[in-house]
């Protein structure tokens, strides 16, 4: 078949820029046997394959040239290569290595019961492994000495198609196609000493110089945009245990890693393991309605329920927008893969369990008005989220907007319970208003930069690292504050303003390094941690109540000048105390505590004693 008939195919195959993109690069290519075949699910982009096209047209004409390349021990070249290695024939031993990866970088083959039972699996481990640690690297690439110190050679059964997988599993771009899936970049004649071992006919070949998003099935290049659990998803395809399955346009269209069937109205995922709630919950959205689908220039689509869009599509097959009219629960896991999602509005919402878009970045727009209580891990990592109004929520879990970056102002009206990990690391925040806020747990606004004033009448109840590291908080307003943990306002340096008229239990580290602070009153303290007001240089007047318990390292290194000792304040003693086990008298408090202040402040001007009211003064 001559050139030109070859490039008309493939011009009304894959475009006409795709073409035209072969036909610069090297004329030569349209003469590749069976090219059409070769690249009928390779999208409409050619740039990305023309070297490996290139490659494969070499390769077939020396194709009766190639050097018979002897069969060694597999096992022997790996571990000339540095690998300790063996055959994963049962579960346990394709999951052995799991205990080498990080959480968040598992293998989907973990997951995988039968994964042993359809690949063969060779997993090698670097002699040195242990000495290679991960926060080593912290620019990762796929092929550096971490990435491939702990690797997952697998060959399929049926089809020879070769995978290798490693340490850096969704961290690094096509992390399944370590030494571009050929054992012989591994080491020299690894592919021809595994073919003869397990008796099959490898295709190494086909994953050299292989781009990312591309393998190989049959000979054919498939480029997928996403990778889950070992199922490859393309524009209108998905590959599932090296078999391609091929959707209907004419009614079925792939959003995310879903597939939306308008013929028979239902949504459903060809992941093996999903745990995304987001079918369930359209399916129940679409139910008895009429759907379409349209589509615009750019290559948007538009899904209809009874004349009512409630989703977007766009070109690359991401969800962008979602609108759920009816929706009143949205169970764990909700669009847990989905990073693209945009907008999204629910009117009718009442509950979001946890894990609600975990991996978005683009998430900007949200509309949940009635929602109520919403689970762990609420938009965790977002980037995009200027603000976000939840005039209804009365309970917020754990990790809720965790590592948000863009947010400057949250109004939860009528929030009274916020678990771990509130907005931690968001640098923007300047406005929040919570005011029948009564519990919050550890890590409540961690590393913040701009928010100014804290205003909070109503919490009683506060974990640990309460507005750790909080830089330029000025003002902190808690009238009803009773229990406060851990490491409260530390490394605070603006705070000149704080309110704390019932509060009885402070713990360590309170206000350490704070640097402008000139007055404390908490005439209700019961106890508080070591390290308190620890190299605060400027508090000069402290009012402390009877009965208090004071840590260590109380007030070291101060400029205090005014100090109001009550007749029975007991000082924490350290373990090598003769006194530890006694209660320590007036006397010794008065003398402790004026020492203290003596020593580690030569401001000290005045040290006034105060008695119960029916003591005689």
């Amino acid at each position: 078949m001559g050139e030109k008939s070859v490039y008309a195919q493939i011009k009304k195959q894959n475009g006409e820029a795709f073409a035209q993109e072969i036909r610069r690069f090297h004329n030569g290519i349209f003469e590749l046997p069976n090219l059409k075949n070769v690249v009928k699910y390779a999208g409409r982009d050619a740039k990305p394959i023309l070297d490996y096209l290139l490659f494969l047209k070499q390769k077939s004409e020396n194709k009766n040239t190639t050097e018979e390349i002897l069969a060694e021990d597999p096992f022997e070249l790996l571990e000339k290569a540095g690998y300790n290695a063996y055959v994963a024939d049962t579960f346990k031993k394709q999951n052995a290595i799991r205990k080498y990866f990080a959480d968040d970088e598992r293998l989907c083959t973990f997951d995988d019961p039968y994964r042993y039972q359809k690949y063969y699996i060779i997993n090698a481990i670097k002699e040195n492994v242990d000495q290679i640690k991960r926060e080593n690297f912290k620019h990762p690439k796929r092929e550096d000495e971490y990435g491939t110190s702990v690797i997952s050679i697998q060959i399929s059964k049926w089809r020879g198609a070769v995978s290798i997988k490693n340490r850096y599993n969704h961290t690094v771009n096509n992390p399944d196609n370590t030494f571009d899936s050929n054992p012989d970049n591994i080491i020299p004649g690894l592919s021809k000493a595994l073919e003869h071992y397990f008796n099959i006919l490898m295709h190494p070949e086909d994953a050299l110089d292989l781009p990312d998003n591309y393998i190989v099935l049959n000979n054919q290049l498939i480029h997928y945009t996403e990778e889950w659990q070992d199922v490859y998803f393309g524009d209108h395809y998905y590959v599932k245990d090296d078999i391609l399955h091929e959707l209907h346009q004419d009614y079925q269209i792939m959003a995310d890693n879903f597939i939306i069937d308008l013929k028979n109205k239902e949504i459903s995922s060809p992941l093996p393991y999903s745990h995304d709630s987001f079918p369930d919950v359209l399916n129940a959205e679409i139910k008895g309605k009429k759907l379409a689908l349209t589509c615009d220039d750019e290559n948007n689509h538009y899904l209809f329920a009874d004349n009512v869009q409630i989703m977007k599509i766009n070109s690359q097959h991401e969800i962008t927008e979602l609108y759920l009219p009816t929706a009143k629960e949205l169970p764990d896991c909700f669009l847990i893969n989905n990073k693209g999602l945009e907008k999204f509005s629910a009117p009718n919402m009442l509950y979001i369990n946890n894990e609600f878009l975990p991996n978005n970045k683009e998430c900007h727009s949200l509309y949940l008005p009635k929602v109520l209580e919403i689970g762990d891990h609420f938009l965790e990592d977002t980037t995009k989220l200027s603000g976000l109004d939840l005039p209804s929520v009365q309970e917020i879990g754990d990790y809720f907007l965790y590592e948000n970056n863009n947010c400057t102002f949250v109004n939860l009206p009528n929030v009274q319970i916020i678990g771990c990990h509130f907005l931690n690391y968001n640098h923007l925040l300047k406005e929040l208003s919570a005011p029948k806020l009564e519990t919050i747990g550890d890590d409540f606004l961690k590393h913040h930069q701009y928010l100014e004033k804290i205003d909070l009448p109503s919490v009683r109840r506060i974990g640990d690292n309460f507005l750790y590291e909080n830089e330029n908080c000025t003002s902190v307003n808690l009238p009803n504050a009773e229990v406060i943990g851990n490491y409260f306002l530390r490394c605070n340096e603006a705070c000149t303003s704080l309110n704390l008229p019932n509060v009885q239990e402070i713990g360590k580290r309170f206000l350490h390094e704070n640097e402008l602070l000139t007055e404390l009153n908490a005439p209700k303290l019961e106890k508080i941690g070591d390290e308190s007001l620890y190299y605060n240089q400027n508090c000069t007047s402290l009012n402390i109540p009877n009965n208090c318990i004071i840590g260590e390292d109380f007030l070291y290194s101060n400029s205090l000048k005014n100090m109001l000792i009550p007749d029975k304040v007991k000082r924490i003693p350290s373990k090598s105390d003769k006194n530890s086990k006694k209660t320590l008298s007036f006397l010794y408090i008065l003398h402790s505590l004026y020492n203290l202040a003596q020593e580690k402040s030569r401001f000290l001007k005045n040290c006034f004693l105060r008695r119960h009211q029916n003591e005689r003064s």
